[in-house]
């Protein structure tokens, strides 16, 4: 019934005459303490009068009312409670989180280095909340060196939303057009914006593939740009960029084979993306994609590998049956490739363009 009572007076803002007497006296009352502490927070300045008591209760065993007694000091005195809190801080007491984000609120600058702090805590859970806090900072670069380094963070989870942060920032400040300028266009529509026109099955659609080779050879440089484009290392891979420009060449088709030689470099790149879209980028070029697909299936990534045999097997290179047999033996070295995935996979894409190769390698 107090506490109810505690929350009835904590609403009455615009009469802070009757409500924060009523407030003060309530601190005094340890089972609604906490309650009426929050509740003065409401009134701002008006509560002043409260500063003594609740410096008092900070120092409360019960953690609930020396959080809210914290907060509320910070809410109604920033600069004079901010020693308190650093205190507080120094103490390690529970409870700092909610005072720290009001001080974040009321004296953002103020609050800064100790959030910067408590971004380098070994506690996970107070990394989060340092962390909850700071992105809701303007993106200072003083804020994006903070982001940068708690993107290497060991918890994955924090690593990830740092990165995530860079990564919007990243897109904000370097739009499209800005990072690919000069691009050719074809009927009022910039390169870029053909290359993201998709139809149901999420291949770029018939409209975009005309525009494309309207444009022919003169979009070979713009797409390589594309192929190779990469973000600072705090930012997720641009991993849709570069595959959307493999699918230009493919739209290309036979147009693309000018950027063949530069492709079959681009392959032994140490970057996966980009290793693995230079391969998909050929595939529209007929038996010139052969060389390129078996050349992936000894690639160092995964990825590659993986993918190379796949179109061997189902795409292009079904079209060319005498052309692939030159990858026979690589088909067959897969069967000991360190990943697992890849092994089965080549067991059953052996057995299954060459049945004869198969069983000569035991496969059943």
């Amino acid at each position: 019934m107090r506490g109810t009572a505690v929350a009835d007076i904590g609403i009455q803002t615009s009469a802070p005459e009757l409500a924060v007497p009523l407030l003060v006296a309530a601190l005094k009352d340890s089972s609604v303490s906490a309650n009426a502490a929050n509740a003065l927070a409401n009134f701002g300045t008006n509560a002043l009068v409260a500063f003594p008591i609740l410096t008092n209760l900070v120092e409360s065993e019960n953690a609930g009312t020396a959080g809210a007694a914290l907060k509320t000091l910070v809410i109604i005195a920033p600069d004079e409670a901010l020693p308190i809190l650093t205190n507080c801080l120094a103490q390690g007491k529970p409870e700092i989180d909610t005072a720290l984000k009001a001080l974040t609120d009321v004296r953002p600058a103020k609050a800064l280095p100790i959030v910067l702090t408590r971004l380098q805590s070994p506690d996970i859970k107070m990394r989060r909340a340092a962390f909850g806090l700071l992105r809701h900072y303007p993106a200072t670069s003083q804020i994006e060196s903070a982001m940068q380094t708690i993107a290497t963070d060991s918890d994955s989870d924090l690593a990830n939303s740092a990165k995530g942060f860079l990564t919007d920032q990243y897109e904000t400040n370097h739009p499209d057009a800005f990072l690919f300028p000069d691009e050719p266009s074809c009927s009022g529509r910039r390169l870029g914006e053909w290359l993201k026109m998709r139809d149901a099955d999420g291949f770029i659609s018939q409209d975009a593939t005309n525009a494309i080779q309207h444009i022919g050879t003169n979009a070979i440089p713009a797409l390589l740009k594309r192929l190779v484009y990469v973000r600072p290392a705090y930012c997720f891979s641009p991993f849709q960029i570069n595959i959307n420009a493999a699918g230009g060449f493919v739209a290309l088709g036979e147009l693309t084979k000018p950027a063949l030689p530069e492709l079959w470099i681009l392959m032994d790149s140490t970057n996966n993306d980009i290793a693995l879209t230079a391969m998909i980028a050929t595939c529209g070029t007929g038996s010139n994609a052969l060389p390129f697909l078996i050349k992936g299936l000894t690639n160092q990534f995964i990825s590659v590998r993986s993918e190379a045999a796949n179109i061997l097997t189902e795409g292009v290179g079904d079209k060319f049956p005498e052309q692939r047999k030159q990858a026979i033996p690589l088909f067959v070295k897969l069967l000991n490739d360190p990943d697992d995935d890849i092994r089965l996979n080549a067991t059953n894409q052996l057995k299954q363009i060459d049945p004869a190769a198969a069983a000569k390698a035991g496969i059943k």
